[in-house]
C-alpha cells in the first residue's frame, strides 16, 4: 500500500506534468506563428530577472519543515511569515529593478514587462507553505490539479492575447495567470492556515537548512540563467528567441518526471536516511525507471531535431531543433540528476548541493562568457559538454553516502544508454541511405523509439520489475 500510495501520488504529478508539455506542445506551434523570435527573446531576459527572485523565494524552508510534524503551529506558521515578508521583499527589489535592466539591454520594452511579472516572488512564496504542508501529508492530487488548471487557464490567455495583437504581452499574461490561478486553488484546499505567531527560535535547524538552500538557488540561478543574460547581451533578442524554444524543451523532461518524483518520495528518502542500503535501492531503481522512460525519446526528438521542429514551429523555427540536439546530452543529464537535489537534502547535506552547483555556476559563467562569441551553436554545445564533463564530481558526492559505487549506478543507466546509442547509429545510416523529407525523418525517429522501448521491455523488463518489487518491500517497511 505503501508503494501504491507513492506511486499514485507520483504518477499524479507525473501526469500533471505531461499534461503541461503536451499543453506546451499544443501551444507552441500556435504562439510562433503569431509571435517573434524577438518577443520570445525579449521574454526570455525578463523571466531572467524574474528566475533569480522566484529562485530565492524557494527558501526551502517547507521542504525542511516537511521533516517536522504538521502539528508544530508555531514552526509553520512562523516559517510562514518570514517567507511572506522575504518575498515581499524581493518583489519590491525586483519592481526597482525594472528601469535599470532596460537600460542595460537597450530594450525600453523590458521595464513595464518586469513591472507587472515583479508580483511572481511574492505569490510563489506564499505557495511555499501550502504546497509542502501538502506533501508532507503525501497528498499531492490537488497540486497536480493546480498545475493542470493553472497551465490550462495560461495557455488560453496566451492565445487569446496573441491572436488579438498583444506580442510579448501576451506571454506576461501568461505567466501571471498560471502563478494566480495556481495561488487561488493551493489556498483553497491545503488546509494550511498560519497563525498570528512568529518565533524563529521555533525554526532552529531550518534556518540553517534554509541559509544552504538561498545560496543554492543563488548559484542555480547563474548556472540556468547564464544563456538569456549573456546571450540577449551579446547577440540580442532574436538568437535568444531560438535559444529560449530549445532550451526550454531540452528541459522539459527533467521538469516532467524528476520534479514530481522528487515531491512524491521526498518524505520517503527522509525516513530512510539512516539505512543507506535501502536508501540506494531506492535512487537506482528510479534512476533507471526514468532513464529508460526518458533517453530513447530525447535521443529520437534530438535525430530529427530540424524536421521536428520545423514541422511543428514552421519553417521560421527550423534552428531551433538543430539548437535542441546540440542541448540534448545536456538534457539527459539534468533529467536523471534531478534527484541528486533531493536525497542531499534529504540526508540534510545541503552543504555539498550548494558546493556543487556553486562550482557548476562559475564553470559555466566562465565558459558562457567566451563561447557566446562564438554564436547561439557554441553555447548549446558547450553546455552538452560541461554538462556531461561535471557528472563524475556530482556523483562523487551523491553516491557516497549511500555507500554506492559508480558501477552499480552506470548499471542502472547502461540498458538506456545503449538503446539510445542504438537510435542514434540506426538514424545516421538509415538517414544516409535514402533522402528523407521532413514528415519522414520524423516518422523514422518515430519508429527507432518505438524499437527502442521494445528493446528494453524485452531485455531490461525484469531487471525493473525486481527493482521495484525492492522498493515495494522497503515502502512498505517505511
Amino acid at each position: 500500500m505503501a508503494l501504491k500510495r507513492v506511486f499514485l501520488s507520483a504518477a499524479a504529478l507525473t501526469a500533471s506534468r505531461v499534461f503541461q508539455l503536451v499543453l506546451s506542445f499544443a501551444i507552441v506551434p500556435v504562439m510562433t506563428r503569431l509571435l517573434t523570435p524577438s518577443e520570445y527573446g525579449l521574454m526570455a531576459i525578463a523571466m531572467a530577472f524574474v528566475a533569480l527572485t522566484l529562485y530565492l523565494s524557494d527558501s526551502g524552508m517547507g521542504r525542511s519543515l516537511v521533516r517536522n510534524s504538521p502539528d508544530d503551529v508555531v514552526a509553520w506558521s512562523s516559517a510562514h511569515w518570514l517567507v511572506t515578508m522575504f518575498t515581499g521583499a524581493l518583489t519590491l527589489l525586483l519592481a526597482l529593478a525594472a528601469y535599470p535592466a532596460a537600460w542595460f539591454f537597450d530594450e525600453p520594452r523590458l521595464a513595464p514587462m518586469i513591472l507587472a511579472l515583479s508580483i511572481m516572488p511574492l505569490l510563489h512564496g506564499l505557495l511555499e507553505m501550502p504546497c509542502n504542508y501538502l506533501i508532507q501529508r503525501e497528498k499531492l492530487w490537488p497540486i497536480a490539479a493546480s498545475e493542470v488548471t493553472s497551465a490550462l487557464t495560461g495557455a488560453i490567455v496566451a492565445i487569446v492575447l496573441a491572436s488579438h495583437g498583444a506580442g510579448v504581452w501576451a506571454l506576461v499574461a501568461q505567466q501571471m495567470a498560471i502563478l494566480a490561478v495556481k495561488s487561488a486553488l493551493i489556498f483553497t484546499v491545503s488546509g494550511f492556515r498560519p497563525r498570528f505567531v512568529f518565533d524563529l527560535k521555533a525554526l532552529g535547524d531550518h534556518m540553517r537548512f534554509a541559509r544552504d538552500t538561498l545560496g543554492y538557488a543563488l548559484t542555480s540561478f547563474v548556472s540556468k540563467q547564464t544563456d538569456p543574460l549573456v546571450i540577449g547581451k551579446i547577440l540580442g533578442p532574436a538568437p535568444l528567441g531560438f535559444y529560449a524554444i530549445a532550451y526550454r524543451i531540452m528541459a522539459m523532461p527533467a521538469n516532467v518526471t524528476g520534479v514530481p518524483i522528487q515531491g512524491a518520495i521526498y518524505t520517503r528518502l527522509v525516513r530512510l536516511r539512516e539505512d543507506t542500503a535501502a536508501l540506494k535501492t531506492v535512487v537506482l531503481a528510479v534512476t533507471f525507471a526514468q532513464s529508460a522512460a526518458l533517453f530513447p525519446a530525447i535521443t529520437a526528438l534530438a535525430v530529427s531535431g530540424k524536421s521536428a521542429f520545423t514541422i511543428l514551429l514552421s519553417e521560421r523555427w527550423a534552428w531551433t531543433g538543430e539548437i535542441f540536439s546540440m542541448l540534448a546530452v545536456a538534457g539527459m543529464a539534468q533529467a536523471v540528476t534531478t534527484l541528486n537535489g533531493a536525497v542531499l537534502q534529504a540526508l540534510n547535506l545541503t552543504g555539498a548541493r550548494l558546493r556543487l552547483t556553486l562550482e557548476f555556476a562559475l564553470i559555466w559563467l566562465a565558459a558562457a562568457l567566451v563561447l557566446v562569441h562564438f554564436g547561439v551553436a557554441a553555447m548549446a554545445i558547450g553546455f552538452s559538454v560541461i554538462s556531461l564533463a561535471y557528472v563524475p564530481r556530482l556523483l562523487h558526492f551523491f553516491l557516497k553516502p549511500m555507500d554506492c559505487t559508480y558501477r552499480e549506478y552506470l548499471g542502472a543507466l547502461a540498458a538506456p544508454i545503449i538503446v539510445s546509442l542504438g537510435i542514434v547509429a540506426a538514424h545516421e545510416l538509415l538517414s544516409n541511405l535514402f533522402d528523407l523529407s521532413n514528415w519522414e525523418t520524423v516518422l523514422l525517429a518515430a519508429a527507432e523509439l518505438l524499437a527502442a522501448y521494445g528493446a528494453l521491455a524485452l531485455f531490461a523488463r525484469k531487471d525493473l520489475l525486481s527493482r521495484l518489487s525492492a522498493v515495494r518491500a522497503i515502502f512498505a517497511a517505511s
